[in-house]
């Protein structure tokens, strides 16, 4: 929840760097290099966030398998399956 007591819809890179206490720019190098699952949306020519409940997701289903989970993987799996991990959306199948 932020300063104001809305909890926000989407993160900037700086509130994902904080999240994953690394830097902005190691965010960035994660997103070019597609080992941060969720694309980011282009609000502007340099205004980009990323969805919370996506982030959580992909939060949750990298730490289920041990690794991040790659964007091809993120976006093979929402593509096939949905937006959610099956059982309680936290997780890929352990099949």
């Amino acid at each position: 929840m932020n300063r104001s007591g809305v909890e926000p819809l989407a993160f900037s890179a700086n509130d994902l760097a904080v999240l994953f206490s690394v830097s902005v720019r190691q965010i960035w190098s994660m997103h070019q290099a597609g080992s941060l699952g969720p694309t980011p949306l282009r609000l502007g020519a340099r205004l980009s966030r990323w969805d919370r409940k996506e982030v959580e997701q992909w939060w949750y289903a990298s730490k289920t398998v041990g690794r991040p989970i790659s964007r091809r993987e993120w976006l093979r799996w929402q593509d096939t399956r949905g937006s959610d991990w099956p059982d309680s959306g936290h997780g890929p199948p352990t099949t």
